[in-house]
């Protein structure tokens, strides 16, 4: 987009701002000089080309520069980190924090981010053989490549920790300071924080914590975590690991300190601070910082909603439930905000908002505070985006954003294309403008 039209773009939203949106939702304009915003999922990133230079950089969802637009290309390369180069060539890559600081030299064509401690640096030389291990011409070079060495960083400390050949690495798992490696003759070694051999035997790349002797112990190093236990898994997406006891189910994390308490018949997944909790045949909804059942176990369903790989429970403060077949909502106090009568069947999630649809076709938007709106739309976005505070809403093919009342935020002008909601709704992009609430 041409500078001119951006600030003509940027123009009229502000009249909009002012005229049209009443008092729920006030979207206001962030004046950058870029010609490309790129939202990065499950993040408040922004990766953004300056209009003028044609670099890349980084900014908030705030419209803060992070990063400077002085890249030839970044990326997002997971957990935080980025992934940068300033000059053509196959190893010129290097991994940048959010604030823009260097946590590896730029000698590496790609990066293997395993967690927020653990990462992998790759070096890579072309090949003509039919076992390769990265394609395509976007690196530099041929179109196949083939691995040198895996460096090994610690990324929390930006330092490198050592480094494994080719041969010495096929898959590379986490757990706390000890990373499991599998070679390629399928062979699972165990290296502690400086990368040094650990002499001990496991069978999963994937569990790091089993039963011993009644105990729950790390295989690791042989320290217990929780004892009076008939079984123990890890969930590798958080490290926590899933007890079971003579008392029920508990969940601990790698120190041993418990976060969600014996009693529970089962434990499910842990989504952004919060995990489902079941006790005879029902569900609830625990806090894990705040230490407490937030919803009781009253309920058939705990609803989970989410795009790309990031899920949640609270959306806005609110929970969606079903009991008996009807879906409504509950607060983090456990109290219901939304009276549970909406069959469902016939309910649409889209975070702190359901929509249904009626027998004549029309569509009613229900917030999670309890208030119902009917509406003319052809369509509301099942996958808006954001936490459903703001749903993308279509009519005649053209695209347009009210608020969880309803309420018109953008008229309906737009291609759903040029409406991104950021996963935390605290913006939108509209045609390379940043909107922030």
């Amino acid at each position: 987009m041409k500078k001119i039209v951006a600030a003509a773009l940027t123009a009229a939203l502000m009249m909009l701002c002012m005229t049209a949106l009443g008092e729920e939702t006030v979207l206001t304009p962030v004046e950058l000089n870029v010609d490309s915003l790129e939202y990065v999922d499950e993040t408040h990133y922004l990766i953004a080309r300056d209009a003028d230079s044609r670099l890349y950089g980084l900014y908030n969802t705030d419209g803060e520069m992070l990063i400077p637009c002085e890249y030839g290309l970044l990326a997002y390369a997971d957990y935080g980190f980025f992934e940068a180069i300033n000059e053509d060539g196959l190893n010129t890559h290097a991994l940048l924090r959010a604030d823009g600081q260097a946590v590896t030299g730029w000698e590496y064509a790609a990066f293997e981010i395993l967690n927020e401690k653990w990462g992998l640096a790759v070096t890579l030389e072309p090949t003509e053989s039919e076992d390769y291990d990265y394609s395509g011409g976007f690196l530099g070079g041929g179109e196949h490549y083939v691995v040198t060495a895996y460096d090994v960083y610690d990324l929390e400390a930006g330092q490198k920790v050592g480094s494994l050949s080719r041969e010495d690495c096929d898959t590379a798992v986490p757990h706390g300071d000890y990373l499991y490696v599998e070679d390629r003759q399928e062979v699972i070694h165990v290296y502690d924080k400086t990368l040094t051999p650990v002499d001990v035997e496991v069978t999963s790349l994937y569990n790091a914590y089993d039963e011993v002797d009644g105990n729950a112990v790390c295989l690791s190093d042989g320290l217990v975590i929780a004892e009076d236990v008939y079984s123990a898994y890890e969930d590798t997406d958080t490290g926590y690991i899933k007890v079971s006891g003579s008392n029920g189910m508990r969940l601990v994390d790698a120190e041993g300190n418990v976060l969600v308490p014996e009693g529970f018949d089962s434990i499910g997944m842990v989504y952004d601070g919060y995990v489902t909790v079941e006790q005879d045949g029902l569900y609830g909804l625990y806090d894990l910082a705040g230490g407490k059942l937030v919803v009781p176990c009253e309920y058939d369903e705990i609803y989970d909603f989410g795009l790309a790989t990031i899920y949640r429970y609270v959306y806005n403060g609110y929970v969606c439930v079903e009991k008996d077949g009807k879906v409504g909502f509950v607060d983090t106090n456990g109290q219901v905000t939304c009276e549970l009568k909406y069959g469902a069947a016939g309910v649409t999630q889209h975070g702190c908002t359901i929509t249904v649809t009626d027998l004549d076709g029309s569509i009613y938007i229900v917030a999670a505070d309890g208030t119902q709106t009917q509406t003319d739309f052809d369509e509301v976005d099942e996958y808006s985006g954001g936490d459903g505070s703001l749903l993308i809403v279509s009519k005649n093919d053209a695209y347009g954003l009210v608020d969880w009342h309803g309420n018109e935020v953008l008229p309906l002008e737009y291609a759903s294309y040029d409406i991104t909601i950021t996963d935390y709704a605290d913006a939108v992009i509209v045609d390379d403008t940043l909107m922030v609430r």
